[in-house]
């Protein structure tokens, strides 16, 4: 069943990460992928987050602080996206 436009349900953000979790534990990622800082698990979800919402990296910074409790640079974020 697909979820109308209107459905505030599309918007959860802890169910977003609870599909996502679900979904990256079927993923293989590269062993040569070695973040310093960050999981690749971490990166992911905030580009995820990021993207299905359309935020600016400004909104993105403080919504990352909300739903992972780190403080992660605009700048950063600017780096993952390319």
């Amino acid at each position: 069943m697909v979820a109308k436009r209107w459905n505030s349900e599309i918007y959860n953000v802890k169910e977003l990460l609870r599909v996502f979790d679900n979904v990256i534990e079927n993923i293989v990622l590269p062993s040569n992928l070695n973040p310093k800082k960050y999981s690749i698990e971490l990166i992911l979800k905030v580009l995820v987050i990021k993207e299905f919402f359309k935020s600016s990296l400004r909104v993105m910074e403080n919504l990352a602080m909300v739903y992972f409790g780190i403080k992660i640079s605009k700048s950063v974020i600017h780096f993952w996206e390319k």
